[in-house]
């Protein structure tokens, strides 16, 4: 092994261990429904270290598909705002040519405000959190069941991943408040997901007329989230993508994702939350810009922007979501 590449074994053991010694919270509720991950190539010792960041601003009250407003059916707690900003870590390594493992840590920062009634309404009450925590660590596994020798022609994968209970699941306010499962950083449980996913690659012309390929993905992941505190249990999560990344040219890429969401409702276990207020189904398209900065360093930026949302009862939604990336690879 040379020095180069022990340097690069090195930074690369940093940044896993990195990963496990500063998990000790849970992403929440609230992130952008993409995948980042199913449209990149496996290769054997490829190694991938990224930052992401995603802003959700949950500001707009909504009755099924309607948009209403703050209260339009009151409950113990009428939601007001919640912004959501997301930093997170992220790391992929190619096992073999079949085999990838992914990690990712987020830190979130979250500000929520609601009003609560309090004795049935005769006492109204504003409450506001506002805190910044390392999240839950998740650890995914991908495997190329069938992968073709040519790159046009479709790898389908399958995915198992676990999410780590390391997250504050318990969080209060200056006056002492407790705030709500769905909001704190952890969820104090153990979630795990399935799924699989197909990428194949076309050569296509790009402004310049060379070629250059162009990956065509979809993926199917099943979120099971596991009993927390009180056996409170958060809702299991469908989520379903496709998505293209069309080369402009040869460092500058067009993406287009279409992203959809199914939030079954929470299990209020032996607490007193109004669960009837949570669940849903999500659609998105959601455009981007992907920059090769050189052969190792890419830039990503995307917009996600609703289709439809269809919430339980009144919820919170976003007019838009909003998550950039920088990402370096090297091979071991």
């Amino acid at each position: 092994m040379s020095f180069f590449q022990a340097r690069r074994l090195l930074a690369c053991a940093v940044v896993l261990l990195s990963f496990q010694s500063f998990a000790w919270a849970s992403c929440g509720s609230a992130t952008c429904p993409l995948d980042t991950r199913s449209a990149l190539e496996m290769q054997k010792g490829l190694v991938r270290v990224g930052y992401e960041f995603e802003y959700l601003d949950q500001n707009q009250p909504r009755i099924g598909t309607h948009k209403a407003r703050v209260g339009e059916i009151s409950g113990h707690h009428d939601e007001q705002r919640t912004i959501n900003r997301i930093y997170r870590l992220t790391g992929a390594w190619g096992v073999t040519e079949r085999l990838g493992l992914d990690i990712a840590l987020p830190v979130v920062s979250r500000s929520h405000r609601h009003i609560h009634n309090h004795h049935g309404g005769t006492q109204i009450i504003p409450q506001g959190w506002d805190f910044a925590n390392l999240g839950d660590l998740v650890l995914q596994t991908r495997y190329a069941v069938f992968r073709p020798e040519k790159a046009s022609h479709p790898t389908l994968s399958g995915i198992f991943g676990i999410e780590f209970p390391t997250g504050k699941s318990e969080i209060e306010n200056s006056a002492g408040s407790s705030a709500e499962p769905g909001i704190t950083p952890g969820s104090a449980s153990y979630d795990f997901v399935i799924g699989g996913a197909s990428v194949q690659n076309f050569r296509v012309p790009t402004l310049k007329t060379e070629k250059a390929l162009m990956p065509l993905f979809v993926s199917l992941t099943y979120k099971i989230n596991g009993k927390g505190h009180d056996e409170y249990r958060l809702g299991n999560v469908l989520s379903a993508n496709a998505g293209v990344t069309y080369p402009l040219t040869r460092r500058l890429g067009f993406i287009t994702q279409v992203n959809l969401l199914v939030k079954e409702r929470d299990d209020e276990g032996t607490t007193h939350e109004e669960v009837e207020t949570t669940g849903g189904e999500y659609l998105y398209v959601s455009p981007g810009i992907l920059l090769r900065l050189s052969d190792s360093w890419e830039f990503t930026t995307i917009v996600q922007l609703p289709v439809r949302q269809r919430v339980n009862n009144i919820q919170l939604t976003s007019d838009y979501n909003v998550q950039a990336g920088l990402s370096y690879k090297f091979k071991l």
